[in-house]
């Protein structure tokens, strides 16, 4: 959710300076809280607007680092500075900004009392009236060269570098992205006061830009370049809005330099890229080490990004870039929950797999392949020694790996290559970080370890494993949270649609957990009356095409529909006047007549729909609900209309009892059969025995008791393959033993924290992995 639901899913910003802009309008009441009492604090309408200043090419060490980030809201004709903390998972644009306390009066007043800190800005969320679209397509480029003493503008150059970089883009993402002919105004002389000149007051630089430009359209797909005279006072070589100004669209100021690589550069802050850079870690003695407990971030210091400082050359896209930028799909991403083998392509071939991640612990790791070619043809260009004796190239390629951190650790949404072979020192661009065939890295603690099998011009073959055991948890803070970590886990990045479902009202869920497995897409479980704000943020990230809701306004509120509608181009519901109603129509909306199988489980007792979710998913058939005692209209309905040519009944006479197969059958045409056990627990182990072989590799555990967890990872089971067994929070139950020892898999993924299902059966597992 760019993942922010961080992910969910995500710089360097100028100093605290402001845009123009308009009034915002009146205050409107708080929405309702998750238990639908009324807040007592206001909101205000607002546009939230954050800058991205950048270093004069050729500036290195410490100045080129940049500053912290400038983020405001205009509120009431006033621009408010507001901490990147306030911030988090939320996109430029219009946003709803919460005050410390109650205010009377008109746009004005309000405004005038952030002003004078008689009151705060408590906190911002997304307005759910503004809508976030993705930034594939074609962008227009209007620039516009600015002196005050005298004109050093050259248009060819100026031309040559506008082309140069559209020409980049178009390249990089495979024409997903492209920038029409730049327009090109003659040299404009403004007038700025000492004062303006002394203090980089680029506030008064737009605001006259603007005032030449007139009413040019206002949307994320034009952008307004201000190619200045240089300025001294100015510390950066460009400014760029993250994602829209205040206006809309996107603003750059360029200091003097029009270069093509400063250029693209902007560009990707404008398109809502954030700055990559490295890790420095350090082990208790205080040496350089690849990876550490004591790490921190070097903005810039990546050579193989666009977003970096490039101080090598002009280098392609980093594959993690092109997955916020939505330009990777299906077959050229993957996410690994455990060990496995792959091939990655080279970046520069523009096509296959090309981006492999996994999530160890709170921080998401992503792996390329990199080779001297194309746009990364500077790569090899010059060597030098190692610490080790060793001669290397620099920045040389190989197989990079960046880590972005999780948990809102990451104020400025950075991606930081890992140094593989670092230096005693900091300052120096002698570097190398990336591995190369025969190299390998295991984690501190032997959490996870990485060996580059061989490598190519036609690919890497890199090998992921967990050395003491391949039995990892997925899990968050909460319901929500943990359902964010598995879709991060088990689906990564852009591309794939997204299903929404209540994380108190379970029904809607059971009957849509296989559909989105089926589809290749997450399942996030979200509060009535709200999305949480690191799931808005997964949201705006990874920009799904289509967000299905499951279940009415009962089990997802209208409120939280609304700011789902702010980022997703299109929005659906399915939904009915109950549990059964609602399972008939997720089912109509995803399967037409004559479906190999029909899966029917209780609407009432819930785990036998929770272990046959993945099995549904995989055989492409709908999970439909029934009372125990009687088939519901809506459900006989439905199987008339699929005429499934099998039909499978999930648990015993206590949950479905016999007189409902006889009525199954009659709406069908088949006969049905049962798969069931004396408890929950059997009834799970007999689902995977009749549908997984022995040897499966990945077999997901969940809580038999606590549905939330196995709801949000069934479509994980169903993309990984793997059936869903049921344990209690204290012990394996028997049956489940008996089926782990015969499924013998490589890979056991635990949904859910310890309160879910405790240690002690996080170490039993262990036994049950194949060596």
């Amino acid at each position: 959710m760019r993942a922010r639901v961080r992910s969910v899913w995500l710089a360097i910003v100028g100093v605290a300076a402001l845009l123009v802009g308009g009034a915002a309008p009146g205050f409107t009441a708080a929405p309702p809280t998750a238990s639908g009492a009324s807040n007592a604090r206001q909101e205000v309408p607002a546009r939230l607007v954050r800058l991205t200043g950048d270093p004069a090419p050729g500036v290195k060490g410490e100045a080129a680092r940049g500053r912290p980030d400038t983020a405001y809201v205009l509120v009431g004709g006033q621009r408010i500075p507001v901490a990147l903390t306030l911030i988090r998972g939320v996109p430029t644009g219009a946003v709803l900004a919460r005050l410390s306390a109650p205010v009377g009066g008109d746009d004005a007043a309000i405004g005038a009392a952030l002003a004078r800190g008689t009151v705060a800005v408590a906190s911002v969320r997304v307005d759910p009236g503004e809508r976030h679209g993705t930034d594939l397509g074609e962008h227009h480029v209007l620039v516009v060269p600015v002196y005050w003493e005298s004109s050093t503008t050259d248009a060819g150059e100026l031309a040559r570098s506008f082309g140069a970089m559209a020409d980049y883009y178009k390249r990089n993402t495979n024409a997903k992205i492209t920038l029409a002919t730049a327009t090109i105004m003659a040299p404009q002389k403004i007038t700025l006061t000492t004062t303006q000149r002394d203090e980089c007051d680029y506030t008064a630089i737009e605001s006259k830009v603007r005032t030449i430009t007139g009413t040019t359209p206002h949307d994320r797909f034009h952008h307004i370049v201000a190619v200045m005279e240089n300025l001294p006072s100015c510390w950066w070589g460009g400014l760029a809005t993250l994602g829209p100004s205040a206006t809309g669209d996107g603003f750059i100021w360029v200091n003097g330099y029009p270069l093509a690589s400063l250029l693209a550069h902007e560009m990707g802050h404008n398109l809502d890229l954030t700055h990559s850079g490295a890790l420095w870690c350090f082990d208790s003695r205080g040496k350089r080490v690849p990876l550490s407990d004591t790490c921190r971030s070097t903005t810039y210091d990546d050579a193989w990004d666009v977003m970096g400082n490039q101080p090598y050359g002009f280098g392609a896209i980093g594959a993690f870039n092109l997955d916020r930028l939505g330009v990777l799909g299906v077959g050229d991403r993957v996410v690994v929950p455990g060990s496995a083998t792959v091939t990655l392509k080279p970046l520069e071939a523009g096509v296959g797999l090309r981006s492999v991640a996994f999530i160890d612990g709170n921080a998401r790791y992503e792996i390329e392949y990199r080779i001297a070619a194309g746009d990364d043809r500077y790569i090899d260009a010059a060597t030098y020694v190692d610490g080790s004796g060793v001669r290397r190239t620099r920045p040389g390629g190989g197989v990079i790996i960046r880590r972005y951190g999780l948990g809102w650790d990451n104020d400025d949404q950075e991606f930081d290559v890992v140094d593989f072979h670092p230096l005693a020192t900091e300052e120096t661009y002698d570097r190398h970080p990336g591995l190369e065939a025969g190299e390998s890295f295991t984690w501190p603690g032997s959490r996870r370890a990485i060996r580059v099998e061989s490598t190519s011009s036609a690919g890497a073959v890199i090998t992921i494993s967990r050395p003491h055991g391949d039995v990892v948890r997925w899990y968050g803070a909460d319901r929500y949270s943990t359902s964010l970590t598995i879709a991060q886990n088990a689906f990564g990045g852009s591309g794939s649609d997204l299903f929404l479902a209540s994380g108190n009202v379970f029904t809607d869920a059971l009957s849509g957990a296989g559909v989105a497995g089926r589809a290749g897409s997450p399942l996030l479980l979200t509060p009535r009356d709200d999305l949480p704000i690191d799931m808005l943020q997964v949201v705006f990230d990874t920009k799904p095409p289509l967000a299905t809701i499951l279940g009415g306004p009962a089990s997802v509120g209208t409120w939280a529909e609304s700011l789902l509608e702010s980022q997703v181009a299109k929005v659906r519901r399915l939904a009915g006047a109950d549990r059964y109603e609602a399972s008939a129509a997720i089912s109509q909306a995803s399967f037409t007549p004559g479906v190999d199988v029909a899966y029917v489980a209780s609407g009432l007792v819930f785990p036998d729909a929770l272990s046959g979710a993945p099995v549904s998913g995989l055989r492409g058939g709908p999970m439909l609900l029934t009372r125990p005692d009687a088939l519901p209209d809506a459900i006989a309905s439905e199987l008339r209309r699929v005429q499934p040519k099998s039909v499978v009944v999930l648990g015993g006479p206590a949950s479905i009892n016999d007189a409902v197969l006889g009525q199954i059958a009659a709406a069908a045409g088949v006969t049905p059969s049962r798969i069931s056990g004396a408890d929950r627990y059997e009834v799970s182990a007999a689902v995977s025995a009749a549908n997984f072989p022995a040897g499966t590799d990945t077999v997901f555990i969940a809580s038999g008791a606590i549905f939330t967890d196995a709801l949000s990872g069934a479509p994980a089971a169903v993309v990984h393959k793997g059936p869903m067994l049921l344990v209690t929070s204290s012990r394996i139950p028997d049956a489940i033993r008996a089926e782990l020892t015969r499924l013998k898999p490589r890979t056991i993924v635990i949904l859910g924290g310890p309160h879910s299902v405790g240690s002690g059966v996080a170490t039993a597992l262990q036994a049950y992995l194949r060596s």
